[in-house]
């Protein structure tokens, strides 16, 4: 971020749903791009829906 960051509000510099504390991250799960592999997730997850 440049220095327009500087002209906002101090409450709009470090919103915490954008920039969480450090111990908020520790607690949290991040989702990792399958790339190619998404089809297979995808049609896989079907027959596990499809298995009632």
């Amino acid at each position: 971020m440049g220095e327009a960051r500087n002209y906002l509000p101090e409450e709009l510099r470090n919103p915490p749903g954008i920039y969480p504390p450090e111990e908020v991250l520790g607690q949290s799960e991040f989702l990792i791009d399958l790339g190619d592999f998404t089809a297979n997730y995808e049609e896989v997850w079907i027959e596990v829906q499809q298995a009632e």
